[in-house]
């Protein structure tokens, strides 16, 4: 695909048409793709092909990326020099330009609460996620939007976890997994033309220390915790974790977060990266995208069947073929592989031994014996985690148990998580579900209890939700709960508190004498009583034509409230003495607001649809003094009356003009400075008056006046330069000092002129 260029474009929108044109003289187009990091566009073009003098800095270009994606935007970020009759043009995806949009503050709980935050800085943008990691993310530091998805301390990838960041024009996800294992194998013979590796130390530490600190106050700092990782020069990482506290934490406790930041992240072993030269099929179903897993086979070196994932990518956009193609490791590092193999091979048993032991391992990982068992070993041949698949595949299988030294868990997502049930290395046992015949305990404490039997002396909990009990005999020593929601309940007996059921009519009622809920002649009503028994709040259900919901003062006086009828939701206000000062009507001609004073008279009144929308004031004698209309036969009109209701002041939309008696401006010298005489008054004479017409009619035709933007050329200050929505306007009123002045200096010239011809008379 030829690129495609475009003056510009708007945030959220991918324009479908051919903007300035289709680039087809292009000589090369490149688009570079590096996993979480780099998207950019480099293009080679001759200087006297078609459209060449269109491409310029900020413009944006169209072009494919990848043989699946959608066609993507890049905004062009530089423009090289002309060498040999060609130049270079550098372009950076659209989603840079989320480096231009601040993001000052905020903070979220989990994932998707923090893509929301990220989104509301970055209107026209779409950010969203698939992960549903609960962490504590904050926004401290003012900064861009896309500073914050990764790359320094607090972003997304930090708080929340590795991801694979997909950029699709104005949408970006952050995704467990990006790519996929189409089952693609590398292999020296057959497709691998080279294999280079690069190993990064940059991420070892010997020891992590965590400190907090709140404004001018002294830090609190954590014990030096040890990786374990043996250097012969100490190496220790700091981490400020201020932001995860609401209050200075103990010493311990910042121990403790240095412990986890150690279980949670690889400081003990290199990061590597694998670059592979190997032929990628022409085939569409057997390309290897970014992100996409794939096997790799050099058994040359011991790498057997190493699992590696797609981190780079090189595309071709002209011949639409991926040129390059770089790897990291999906899981363990190549090094650990490598090694791994070679302490096999070095420990190689007797052959009876060793077959036996295939084949037992056999057994256990193709699930001979129940399950499919994969266990994990370090570069020491060390075992470090243990899983336990529903396939005989990491990628593809969906339930795990998964154990480490920080615990054991079940995953039903896959080998990221989340892990609902699990139990941690310090005791505590996590769980989405528990089932059991019977549960017995002094006491259980819920957020939501679930059960078709309990029996326990006290149930605690802020919200139980049982869908069918049936007893006989229910007596609990203390039920505490902020909502019980059940099916059915069937009981003989019910002792709790004071409710109560007499002569056939439900009703609750306080023992204070402050609230009451009655069922009486088909109609629901719940009563909110003050101290001394004067009604405060009332809720029917079934008054009239609906139900309300009606507030009253301490003397017992109506002020208001919201009623349902066959018009809608009706909301009034009311005064001490029960007269309305605001009411809304939904579907009283169209929908309406009215506003009274405290005799209840009318105001003022909003139609939301008569004759498109109107808006009435009216004075103290109810005479209409002012409106306006958005949508009546003038396009748009805004008046305002004298106390006779005569118009004085109108606007009209359609022709732009406002009528009025006399108009003037704040002049005074309170509200200036810098005064001083004008400089360049006879600048004004070289404006040139023209005649005109208006396009639009109603504006007038026959005109006279000037054009601002030849008037922009001689006094620019008079000209507010045109807008994508307004065109440009000249200040005419600004005009008269310059004329005044102007006046002024000839005036002088006249006289002086005057008293020469009088010398020449005498």
């Amino acid at each position: 695909m030829f690129p495609i260029l475009y003056e510009n474009v708007t945030a959220g929108v991918v324009p479908q048409h051919k903007g300035l044109g289709t680039l087809s003289d292009c000589v090369s187009c490149t688009v570079e793709q590096v996993r979480n990091d780099i998207y950019e566009l480099t293009m080679e073009y001759p200087i006297n092909g078609i459209h060449a003098q269109d491409i310029a800095y900020r413009r944006v270009l169209k072009v494919k990326p990848n043989p699946t994606d959608d066609p993507q935007l890049f905004r062009i970020s530089r423009v090289g020099k002309t060498m040999n009759g060609t130049f270079m043009v550098y372009a950076k995806h659209i989603s840079y330009d989320l480096s231009g949009y601040p993001i000052n503050g905020g903070t979220a709980n989990n994932a998707t609460a923090a893509c929301a935050l990220f989104q509301s800085a970055a209107p026209g943008y779409t950010i969203t996620t698939d992960k549903v990691v609960t962490a504590n993310f904050k926004i401290n530091t003012p900064g861009s939007v896309k500073s914050y998805f990764v790359g320094r301390e607090g972003s997304f990838l930090d708080v929340f976890g590795s991801a694979d960041i997909k950029y699709d024009n104005f949408n970006v996800q952050f995704l467990l997994h990006a790519g996929q294992d189409r089952g693609e194998t590398i292999r020296y013979g057959k497709n691998l033309l080279e294999l280079s590796q690069e190993i990064d130390a940059s991420n070892l530490y010997t020891h992590v220390e965590c400190y907090y600190k709140n404004g001018d106050s002294d830090a609190v700092v954590g014990n030096r915790v040890s990786t374990g990782l043996p250097l012969d020069v100490s190496r220790t990482l700091v981490l400020d974790v201020s932001s995860e506290y609401e209050e200075a934490p103990t010493v311990s406790a910042l121990t403790a977060r240095a412990q986890r930041y150690i279980n949670e992240n690889n400081l003990t072993t290199p990061a590597n990266n694998v670059k592979l030269d190997f032929v990628q099929s022409g085939e569409l179903a057997h390309r290897v995208d970014l992100c996409d897993t794939v096997s790799i086979y050099y058994e040359a070196i011991g790498l057997t069947r190493t699992q590696m994932k797609c981190i780079r990518t090189k595309y071709d956009c002209i011949r639409e073929k991926y040129i390059e193609t770089e790897f990291g490791d999906a899981r363990t590092s190549a090094v650990d592989t490598i090694a791994a193999n070679n302490m096999k091979l070095v420990n190689t048993p007797s052959t009876s031994f060793m077959a036996e032991a295939i084949a037992r391992a056999t057994e256990l990982i193709t699930g001979n014996l129940g399950g499919n068992v994969v266990i994990h070993k370090n570069s020491e041949g060390r075992p470090f985690e243990i899983l336990i698949m529903d396939t005989d595949d990491i990628n593809t299988a969906v339930k795990l148990w998964r154990w480490g030294l920080g615990g054991f868990g079940y995953s039903k997502t896959g080998y990221d998580g989340p892990y609902g049930t699990a139990i941690t290395m310090n005791g505590q046992i996590v769980a989405d579900y528990i089932a059991t015949g019977t549960l017995d305990a002094s006491k259980i404490t819920v957020q939501k209890l679930s059960a078709s039997s309990i029996t326990t002396g006290t149930l605690d909990g802020t919200k139980a939700t049982i869908s069918n009990i049936n007893a006989s005999n229910i007596n609990s020593g203390a039920l505490n709960a902020d909502l019980i929601t059940t099916g059915t309940l069937n009981a003989n007996l019910i002792k709790a508190g004071t409710i109560s059921d007499t002569q056939g009519n439900s009703s609750i009622d306080m023992t204070n004498g402050v609230a009451k809920m009655t069922n009486f002649d088909a109609k629901a009503r719940f009563r909110l009583l003050s101290s001394a028994g004067v009604e405060k709040v009332r809720l029917a259900h079934n008054v009239g034509a609906g139900s309300n919901f009606t507030f009253f003062n301490e003397s017992g006086v109506d002020c208001g409230g919201l009623a349902s009828s066959s018009g809608g939701l009706v909301v009034v206000v009311n005064n001490g003495n029960g007269k309305h000062v605001a009411q809304i009507e939904p579907n009283t001609n169209g929908g309406a607001f009215f506003i009274a004073n405290n005799s209840g008279e009318t105001r003022g009144v909003f139609h939301a649809t008569e004759h498109g929308a109107r808006i009435y004031v009216t004075n103290n004698s109810g005479t209409q003094v002012g409106y306006m209309n958005a949508n009546s036969a003038q396009g748009g009109t805004m008046a305002l009356a004298n106390s006779a209701a005569t118009v004085t002041i109108t606007c009209s939309g359609d022709s732009g003009n406002v009528r009025c008696v006399s108009l003037t401006q704040t002049s005074s010298r309170k509200v200036k400075k810098n005064i001083k005489p004008i400089e360049d008054a006879e600048k004004i004479l070289e404006l040139q008056a023209v005649s005109f017409d208006y396009k639009e009619k109603l504006q007038g035709t026959d005109k006279r006046g000037f054009v601002a933007e030849d008037v922009a050329k001689v006094l620019p200050n008079l000209v507010t330069p045109e807008t994508e929505d307004t065109p440009a306007t000249l200040d005419y009123i600004g005009m008269i000092p310059y004329l005044q002045a102007v006046i002024k200096e000839q005036e002088k010239r006249i006289q002086a002129l005057e008293k020469r011809l009088d010398a020449l008379e005498q």
